[in-house]
């Protein structure tokens, strides 16, 4: 339960296939090829398959230091099932695998 100073509470249920009740987290990796990048400046961004999600994925990116110094920032957007990574600042000139965190999330 989060409760916020208003007096308004929301409470986060996990749910899915990703464990008992769906608090479980499932780790995998996301390859980010870099001729895969599309749009004419920042934010680039690409679409990726990744296994087993849904409409209710949580995907969070997990970048190495390295490819945060040559962009501002990556993140990660689940569209109806669909995730697409974006990446803030240069273009990105070399491949990457990222790991990444899935979760399910319904809000109640």
């Amino acid at each position: 339960m989060i409760q916020f100073g208003n007096g308004t509470s929301y409470e986060v249920k996990m749910a899915g296939p990703f464990g008992n009740g769906g608090a479980a987290i499932k780790y995998v990796e996301i390859s980010l090829p870099a001729e895969a990048w599309k749009g004419g400046e920042s934010p680039y961004f690409q679409e990726v398959a990744v296994e087993g999600i849904s409409v209710n994925s949580m995907v969070n990116l997990h970048p190495a230091i390295d490819s945060i110094e040559e962009c501002t920032a990556f993140y990660a957007v689940n569209d109806a099932g669909v995730v697409t990574v974006f990446a803030v600042g240069i273009r990105p000139q070399k491949d990457y695998i990222f790991p990444a965190s899935i979760q399910e999330v319904t809000a109640q």
